[in-house]
Order: C-alpha cells, then sequence, then structure tokens
C-alpha cells in the first residue's frame, strides 16, 4: 500500500485542501495519506488562526490519516525552510512514497528540473549579480532563472504555491530522498483570493469572514465550535519585544541581514503599532511577510542558528486506524536505520507519542 505526503498548513481545513486529498487517494488505489501540518503558527508570520489540534482533527475527519506536527521555526518561516522542514519530517518517517501538492502552474518534473538548478553554483553566481542590483531575494531568483532557463522556468517562482513545489524538490534533493513529487492542478480561488464564485475560496477568506460554509460539512462545527486567535494582543506583545531588542540583539533573528536591523531599531523606537512598524520598515528588498515572520520571531525568541539543524521530532496531532497502520510502519523503518542519528531521536520520542496517543481524547476517537 502507498503513502502519500502532504504539507500544509489547514488554517483551516477547506474544500480546496479535501479536493487535493481526495485527488492524491486517486493517484494510487487505496492510498493512505499522513500530513505535515504547521503547529501554532504559520508561515504569514503569526499565529494560526484556529487551535492545531481542531485542525487536526478536521484533517483526519475528512481524508488525511495522519497528521504529524510541523515544529517551530519551521512553520513560521520563509518558503525554503518550511518546505525543508516538512519534507524532512514525511523522510523521517521511511515509508512515504509520493509528497503531493497543488500548484498553480508547471509539473512536478519541470519544478525538479529547476529545483536542481537553484542547487548549483551557477545560479549563485547569477544571484549576486541582480542582488547587487538592490532587487528582493524573489526577484532576483526569478530574473535569474529566466536568464539562465527562460521564460517558462522563471514563471514557476511567480505562484506561493509552485514556488513552494520548488522549495519541496530542492529539499528531496539535499536530502537524497526517495520520495517522488507528484503535483496536482490547483482548482478554484488563487491564494489569499476574495473570489467566492467557483466552489472553492482561499483559507485567507474564510480566516477573514469566518463564513464555515465553504469547509466540508463533516469538518464545519468544529471551526464554529474553535474561537478564533485574537490577532491583535500578539501584535501589541511583538511590538514591544522589539523595541526592547538592541541592534545586535535584532541581528541574531531570521531573516535579518545586510543591515535590516539598523531599519527594524529605528523603526520601533517611533512606531505605535507593529503595523506601523512593518510599513516603516518595508521597502521592495524587504516583503511585509518577510519583517512579520521577524516580529514574530522576536516574540517566540527565535533565533537563525535554531534553523540550521532539523526538525528533532515527530508529534501526531490526530490519526485513525490507518493513520495508526503509518506510525507503526515508520517506527521499523527507522528502526532499520540505526546509522541517521537524527532518526534515532525521532524513534524515542514517536513511541512516547504513541503510547500517549492510544487514546487521545476529541481526536481519534469515533474516527
Amino acid at each position: 500500500m502507498k503513502t502519500i505526503g502532504i504539507i500544509a498548513e489547514f488554517n483551516p481545513f477547506h474544500k480546496g485542501h479535501e479536493y487535493l486529498v481526495n485527488q492524491a487517494r486517486q493517484c494510487c488505489d487505496d492510498a493512505r495519506i499522513v500530513a505535515v501540518m504547521s503547529g501554532s503558527y504559520t508561515q504569514r508570520g503569526e499565529p494560526a488562526s484556529f487551535n492545531k489540534h481542531a485542525r487536526a482533527q478536521a484533517a483526519v475527519l475528512c481524508g488525511v490519516d495522519l497528521v504529524l506536527e510541523l515544529p517551530l521555526p519551521w512553520c513560521a518561516s520563509r518558503a525554503e525552510a518550511f518546505a525543508y522542514g516538512g519534507v524532512y519530517l514525511l523522510n523521517a518517517l521511511g515509508c512515504v512514497d509520493l509528497l503531493c501538492y497543488g500548484t498553480e502552474q508547471g509539473t512536478a518534473e519541470e519544478q525538479y528540473r529547476l529545483a536542481e538548478w537553484l542547487l548549483s553554483g551557477d545560479f549563485s553566481a547569477r544571484l549576486k549579480c541582480y542582488l547587487a542590483r538592490g532587487m528582493s531575494f524573489a526577484s532576483a531568483r526569478e530574473s535569474a532563472a529566466e536568464e539562465a532557463l527562460g521564460a517558462g522556468a522563471a514563471k514557476l517562482l511567480t505562484e506561493p504555491n509552485s514556488t513552494l513545489g520548488v522549495e519541496y524538490c530542492k529539499a528531496l534533493i539535499k536530502l537524497q530522498s526517495n520520495i517522488q513529487p507528484f503535483s496536482i492542478l490547483r482548482a478554484g480561488a488563487a491564494h489569499d483570493s476574495p473570489d467566492t464564485h467557483s466552489g472553492f475560496v482561499s483559507a485567507g477568506y474564510i480566516r477573514k469572514s469566518l463564513d464555515f460554509s465553504f469547509t466540508p460539512a463533516v469538518a464545519r462545527s468544529i471551526f464554529e465550535a474553535a474561537p478564533p486567535v485574537n490577532a491583535q494582543r500578539w501584535q501589541d506583545f511583538a511590538l514591544i519585544c522589539l523595541k526592547r531588542m538592541s541592534r545586535e540583539e535584532l541581528a541574531l533573528l531570521p531573516d535579518v541581514g545586510e543591515g535590516l536591523e539598523n531599519r527594524i531599531f529605528k523603526a520601533a523606537r517611533a512606531a505605535n503599532s507593529l503595523e506601523e512598524l512593518l510599513t516603516a520598515v518595508k521597502t521592495k528588498r524587504y516583503s511585509h511577510a518577510r519583517l512579520r515572520r521577524i516580529a514574530l520571531a522576536s516574540l517566540l525568541n527565535i533565533r537563525a542558528e535554531d534553523l540550521n539543524g532539523s526538525p528533532p521530532f515527530l508529534k501526531p496531532l490526530a490519526f485513525n486506524e490507518r493513520g495508526r497502520e503509518i506510525l507503526s510502519q515508520a517506527r521499523k523503518a527507522m528502526k532499520s536505520s540505526p546509522a541517521i542519528e537524527e532518526r534515532v531521536r525521532m524513534i524515542n520520542l514517536l513511541g512516547e507519542e504513541m503510547v500517549k496517543m492510544i487514546n487521545p481524547p476529541n481526536l481519534t476517537s469515533n474516527i
């Protein structure tokens, strides 16, 4: 039986996610689905709008067999680190055959070829030239790809999900993983689109409107009963943290470099809100999302060096009987590879979590 991996935030789980899960299962007869899901924080640089256990339970009710948590700092990091953390955990299971993800354009084969080039010395040299012109990293990378590989390859880096697909492929290459990438063309509304006429809406639309009619019916009551996170509260605390940090401390945060700590330090002294600070610091080179992640890192005491390693544990959040089979198979696969030190730690932690999760209240009962 094939096991398919998915990396997502499910914030919240909506009909587009359900479509991806169904498409993934159809690509292999009777496949099992394991999802690596962001925990309490997201790649946008803010707390998840809904409790991670509620999101995991909704995913299992809607077709996922096992949900593992993507821990900090990977879940609240840039696309490259987010993708690496998720792929690392799927690869560490030792029993995942395919990595399935949605994409706006391009095939997995095209994204894999681009990923190989992005890991080459040729890319590094071209990127430096464009960065020296004052371009943002994203624009410089796109221009370098177009110069070397043509407009078609560069276009793969213009949409959020296709870009993530390339990062997934990069992670698979770095880890020398046997997992094969498998892309599915996204249906319906684009990422963060306000469009409600296609039958699918973005998670961003649901977070803003709290209109759960676009979530699967079986999961709707979970999100209706889960109070959303107070976004303003964390922003106030993050602003206080940034105001209290020195230039030297700011320089230790993830994604801070090239003097960005000086801009943040100056803006923090005058800002009366986090949004005011972000607006003052934002430039073409420093995106709003990047700055939000930096602010969140200051609040959570995350440092750049924390991303130098790999996720140190496998933590199940919810599973059904098929998910229990994946955990059992994973534990056997890990024991057969004792030379991999990271997996040794995971074996122990996974064993502990399996004991704790034998009868997890409100998560696996009646699923």
